[in-house]
């Protein structure tokens, strides 16, 4: 968890990152575990939620203080089964920012963090895919790092990297 940048926006809790893979059935362990250790701003992988069941989770997390945003979520080669999705908790002040084109919006959500006095903190919500070549994750990696820099802001990148290096490198 992450204190102190979120510390400097005014809001008094973490920042935290979790690959939850597939939220089904672990919406109150999720809850309870933000309470516990005052996560402010929560960064999830693997949500693994379609647009309907992002709505009903979008109520709990409201009934527990929270906002909720989902990315577009990926569907199985059949179209039937979500395999993945990001999402960002927050009950700090801030709000979802649009990614730009140039990165795939299944694998990159980020939200500004409002600091007082600062300019804003852009946090980053990443999931490169274990299953992508070494090729694949410098290209995604590239596109948001120029993307970031150009920005010339206060950046926290969060989330699952599978950066592991492939067997013979």
């Amino acid at each position: 968890i992450v204190t102190a940048a979120a510390a400097e926006s005014g809001c008094s809790t973490g920042v935290a990152t979790w690959n939850v893979n597939s939220s089904t059935g672990k919406w109150d362990q999720l809850f309870r575990c933000l309470a516990c250790h005052e996560v402010g701003v929560l960064c999830a992988q693997e949500m693994r939620l379609s647009f309907d069941q992002f709505e009903k989770f979008r109520l709990v997390a409201k009934s527990w203080g929270y906002k909720a945003w989902l990315s577009l979520p990926e569907y199985d080669a059949r179209g039937k089964n979500v395999i993945n999705g990001l999402a960002i908790l927050s009950r700090c002040d801030g709000q979802a920012v649009e990614v730009p084109g140039c990165i795939d919006r299944r694998r990159c959500m980020l939200y500004q963090l409002h600091r007082e006095g600062s300019s804003p903190l852009l946090i980053v919500n990443l999931h490169i895919r274990a299953v992508w070549s070494d090729d694949e994750k410098e290209s995604f990696l590239d596109a948001l790092f120029t993307y970031l820099i150009s920005l010339g802001c206060d950046v926290v990148i969060l989330g699952d990297w599978n950066l592991l290096p492939t067997e013979g490198t």
